[in-house]
Parts: structure tokens; sequence; C-alpha cells
């Protein structure tokens, strides 16, 4: 009878463990689901051709700067040249993020490959739930960072949305009602 109970406890805990990898396997799942998520955001934000075309304008928009003599016309175009060099940083910072994930994913995929080696050589339940504990605390790391990139990218394009005030529109409706 004593050994029928300590049977039925080892059964439970076995049951026990097997739901806790059951669930350690969902969440890598998905978290790789979220990963490739970001990556396709970020591969529609980037375009390589844009981007090569916003520098050559910004270029372009320094060397007419330095040959203007100052006023209105100067300092619109300083903000526009404002504006193209944020949108060439945005799109470096995107070309960045974008090579991580690519990293992080192909880390996550030899990670769960490593895994499932392990799975076939374990003998124990306990040694399957060690190697999924090491990749879920290697996920862990990489979520964190992916929802710094979400916030980053949610938060630029807010920003492309809402323009600069641009004070010289005032100047502007000013000088139109002493005309007339």
């Amino acid at each position: 009878r004593a050994a029928s109970g300590s049977s039925e406890a080892a059964e439970e805990g076995e049951l026990e463990l097997l739901d806790e990898t059951l669930a350690k396997l969902d969440y890598m799942l998905d978290q790789y689901a979220r990963m490739l998520l970001s990556l396709h955001e970020l591969e529609q934000h980037l375009d390589e051709d844009e981007a090569q075309s916003i520098a050559v304008k910004v270029e372009e928009a320094k060397a007419d700067l330095a040959t203007m003599q100052s006023g209105r016309l100067k300092t619109a175009k300083e903000k526009n040249l404002a504006v193209l060099q944020q949108r060439v940083e945005r799109a470096r910072k995107a070309k960045e993020e974008h090579q991580y994930l690519e990293v992080s994913l192909d880390t996550l995929e030899n990670t769960l490959k490593l895994v499932r080696e392990r799975v076939v050589a374990a003998t124990t339940a306990q040694g399957i739930s060690a190697s999924l504990d090491e990749v879920v605390l290697e996920l862990g790391r990489h979520r964190e960072h992916m929802e710094q990139v979400d916030t980053e990218l949610n938060t630029a394009e807010r920003a492309n949305f809402s323009l600069p005030t641009d004070g010289g529109a005032q100047e502007d409706d000013e000088q139109e009602r002493e005309r007339a």
C-alpha cells in the first residue's frame, strides 16, 4: 500500500513537470511568433532605396544651405534638413534592429534544435525541464529587447504623423493681413 502511494505521488510529480514543460514550450512558440512578427514589421519600414534617396537629399540640402543668406527660406530649409536627418537616423536604427532580430531568430531556432536533441537524449523529465529552462531564460532577454524596439517603432510612427510647428506660417498670415 505504501508503494502504491509513492507511485501515485511520483506520477503526480511527473504530470506537474510535464505541464510545466508544455507551458515552457508554448511560451517558446509564442516568443518565436512574436519575433517573426517584429521582423516582418521592421521589414515593412525598411526601404533601402528610400534610405539612400533621403541620404542624398540630406547632402543636397546641406550644400544648398551653405550658400544661402539668412531668412525665412533658409529657416524652412533648415527645418526640412532636420526632418530628413531624423528619417536617415530612423532608417539606420531600423536596419540595425532588423539585423538583430534575424540573429535572434537564428539563435532561437538553433537553441530549439539543441533542446530537441537534448530531449531525445534525456533520460528523465527533469533533464528535459532543465534544458527548457535555459531556453526560457534566453527568450526573456530577447523579449525585453523586442518590447523596447516595438515601443521605439510605435513612437517613431506617431512622430511621423505630427509635423513640427512652423512659426513661419503665422508670419505669413500676418503679412497677408498687412497687405490687405
